[in-house]
C-alpha cells in the first residue's frame, strides 16, 4: 500500500486503412510512466507512505495485409515489449507489473500464468515480450462475423519480489518462486469475433508445451478488441 503520484509520456501512430475492419496499413505506440511518492500524507499510516517509486516504458506495434483479395483472408502481426523498474529500494504497485498469459496476451494460458508466480499465484514480471500472429476471415458477407487462426508466444519474468522468495522449479515446494526466469511459452487456436448486436470475441487457444499440472487448452471471452 501507499500514494504515489505519476506523470506519463505517449508517442503514437496510426495507418490502419479502417477502423473496424482493416486489411492493410499500421499502428504503433510508446508510452512511459514515471512515479514517485505523493507528497500527501494520511494520518496513522505513515509507515506506508514513500513505499512506491517505478519507471516503465511500453513499446508495441500491429501490422495489417491481405493475403487473399482485400478480405477474404488477412494477416496480422502484433508485437509487445515491456520493462518496468523500481527506483531507490521502492516497490512498483502489483497492477503496474506485466501479467502475461490470457485473451489480450498469449492466449492458451490464464492470468499471468507465463510469468513468476508464488504457490501458483501470479506477483507480476518488470520485463515482457510477446507476439501475436493472426489470419483473419470472414464467415459471414457483412463481416458481422469473422474467424480467425493465431499463433501467439512470449515471456514475462523478473519480479521485483524474487528476494523474498526460493526459487524453485516444484510447484508443491511451500515458499517456491517459479517462472521468474526467461521461459518462453507459446500456444495456436483459433476464434470468432462477432460485431452485433454487441461485440464479442472468444479464442480457444491450446498449448504447444503443455507442462505437468496444466490443462492442454484455455477458452478466453471478451467483449472488445485487443489493441
Amino acid at each position: 500500500p501507499g500514494d504515489y503520484a505519476w506523470i506519463s509520456t505517449a508517442c503514437e501512430q496510426y495507418k490502419l486503412s479502417h477502423p473496424v475492419h482493416p486489411n492493410r496499413g499500421y499502428k504503433w505506440r510508446v508510452t512511459s510512466r514515471f512515479a514517485a511518492p505523493s507528497f500527501y500524507v494520511v494520518p496513522g499510516v505513515e509507515a506506508y507512505q514513500n513505499k512506491i517509486s517505478y519507471y516503465s516504458l511500453v513499446a508495441e506495434a500491429s501490422w495489417f495485409t491481405p493475403l487473399i483479395n482485400e478480405y477474404d483472408l488477412v494477416l496480422r502481426l502484433h508485437g509487445f515489449v515491456g520493462f518496468a523498474q523500481p527506483l531507490r529500494g521502492r516497490n512498483i504497485p502489483y497492477r503496474e507489473l506485466f501479467h502475461i498469459g490470457g485473451d489480450n496476451t498469449v492466449r492458451g494460458y490464464v492470468y499471468g500464468q507465463i510469468g513468476p508466480r508464488y504457490q501458483g499465484d501470479p506477483i507480476g514480471a518488470t520485463k515482457t515480450a510477446f507476439m501475436n500472429v493472426e489470419l483473419i476471415f470472414p464467415i459471414t458477407p457483412d463481416m458481422n462475423m469473422k474467424g480467425i487462426v493465431f499463433y501467439d508466444g512470449g515471456a514475462g519474468f523478473g519480479t521485483p519480489f524474487g528476494n523474498l522468495f526460493v526459487q524453485s522449479t516444484n510447484p508443491t515446494i511451500s515458499g517456491g518462486l517459479l517462472n521468474n526466469n526467461f521461459d518462453y511459452r507459446h500456444s495456436v487456436g483459433f476464434g470468432i469475433r462477432l460485431l452485433n448486436p454487441m461485440p464479442v470475441k472468444v479464442d480457444w487457444g491450446f498449448k504447444i508445451d503443455p507442462r505437468e499440472g496444466e490443462s492442454a487448452y484455455e477458452v478466453h471471452f471478451g467483449m472488445n478488441y485487443s489493441w
